[in-house]
């Protein structure tokens, strides 16, 4: 064994945030542990960065994203030379309490599979997939599944990261599409002040264009449709999936002209179904709209062929995510039959 010398209570406090020598901890339980032992709030960030200089230094391994364990040829002392208090083997916790405890564990396993959100697409918006995660994280023992699940042969926690990642991504490349829509749609109509909205079902207020929600929407459901169809697994889901309508991109393309009050709506009335509602503005800017209105309807009908492009690449992005959470579904489903979890646990003192 090697003896090291450890500079700060910083590191001290990280070292003695671990249990044992064996132990496998999170960065959130690290950085808990350590605002304890110092009695100071510290963030995870001034955390990690530490863990990094002791990783860096071999005295700390990353084995995954988030959990962390001590290099075990090395003993720590503290700078005046007094050892610190580190077990060599694991606290040995009664069979008993171990297995109250898993089915604890398996509550919070139950509650991430009811919340565990869809990837964001025309069910599900972005604001609804937040709060979906914040629901599977909420649960008292979300945080201390990462190091049972991890030490039973898991590795959800890294897909679940990652899954959150990507849906972040999607959400940034969606809203790059929606902007270079709507640099599109504000050339053609450069007279009148659009703003754009996200609900194409009712326009209240004049100047307001939905246009490149629904264009994006719509291209979005037929491409989803198409890779659905493709990766259907027997006729009976095929046939299923070919009864689903939707309205021509054509007919969508040119809706009338209705008058309310002092505005016009491009659109279809609320009353009727199915609803859609392209542009409103007030009845004296009627000729600059009808100006614009042919190219409108041929970005409708025709988009260039980096949005087209672009929209596909978005469908295939979201197919795959959906693949993500069927798979991290069957996993956790598959944990549900652990017996009893391995891992260290700070809620059974080891």
């Amino acid at each position: 064994m090697e003896k090291v010398k450890l500079i700060d209570k910083l590191e001290k406090a990280i070292i003695e945030s671990f249990p044992n020598k064996d132990s496998n901890l999170q960065l959130k339980i690290i950085t808990k542990k350590v605002s304890e032992l110092l009695d100071e709030r510290l963030s995870p960030d001034r955390v990690r960065k530490r863990l990094n200089k002791l990783e860096k230094n071999e005295y700390i391994t990353k084995k995954s994203r988030g959990i962390y364990a001590l290099n075990p040829i090395y003993d720590f002392d503290t700078e005046d030379g007094e050892p610190l208090s580190l077990k060599s083997e694991p606290i040995e916790i009664p069979l008993e309490r171990r297995e109250t405890h898993t089915l604890e564990l398996r509550a919070a396993i139950e509650n991430w599979i009811k919340h565990f959100p869809n990837p964001p697409h025309l069910e599900n918006t972005y604001s609804r997939f937040s709060a979906s995660v914040k629901k599977c994280e909420g649960h008292l023992l979300f945080d201390d599944l990462c190091n049972h699940l991890h030490a039973s042969g898991f590795d959800i926690f890294d897909k679940w990261e990652n899954y959150k990642d990507e849906v972040k991504n999607l959400e940034i490349f969606e809203n790059h599409l929606l902007e270079t829509m709507k640099l599109n749609i504000s050339k053609i109509f450069d007279k009148l002040p659009i703003r754009f909205v996200n609900d194409y079902t009712s326009l209240y207020s004049d100047y307001q264009c939905s246009i490149p929600r629904l264009v994006l929407d719509h291209i979005l459901k037929d491409y989803a449709l198409d890779l659905r169809m493709k990766n259907a697994q027997t006729d009976e889901e095929a046939e299923a999936l070919n009864n689903e309508w939707s309205l021509p991109i054509d007919f969508i393309a040119d809706p009338p002209l209705l008058e309310s009050g002092d505005s016009i709506i491009w659109g279809h009335p609320e009353a009727q179904s199915p609803c859609w509602q392209l542009l409103r503005i007030p009845k004296r800017d009627k000729d600059a709209f009808m100006q614009g209105k042919e190219r409108t309807i041929a970005f409708i009908t025709h988009p260039p062929p980096e949005i087209k492009s672009g929209i596909r690449e978005l469908a295939d992005k979201i197919e795959r995510l959906d693949q993500e959470r069927e798979n991290m579904l069957k996993e956790l489903q598959s944990s549900l039959y652990c017996q009893c979890f391995s891992g260290e646990c700070r809620y059974l003192g080891a």
